[in-house]
């Protein structure tokens, strides 16, 4: 993510989390729609926990973008699909 020449998501969740659990449908849509255009992943805290702290993630499911390997804007809780889709299109289309 940090060295991706893509726009990226990063997905933070816990599988302990309903809201999470939820939004694993909407993340592999986008993973699939935005195949080539942008990079679609997702990070366990479960697995992973020390990547909260250095990411300020204080409720989840956090939703990270990314640009140059910089955050350049998060969505924190349960969205509709519409919300990434218009983050991913606005970072794609400042690349064009």
């Amino acid at each position: 993510v940090l060295s991706a020449s893509k726009p990226c998501l990063v997905d933070f969740y816990s599988d302990r989390c309903g809201p999470c659990r939820m939004l694993a449908a909407t993340m592999e849509q986008l993973a699939s729609k935005y195949d080539g255009r942008a990079v679609v992943c997702k990070v366990s805290l479960d697995s992973v926990p020390n990547l909260a702290g250095p990411y300020n993630i204080m409720g989840i499911p956090a939703v990270l973008f990314f640009d140059g390997g910089k955050e350049v804007h998060r969505l924190i809780g349960l969205r509709g699909q519409t919300d990434y889709e218009a983050i991913l299109e606005e970072m794609i289309g400042k690349r064009r």
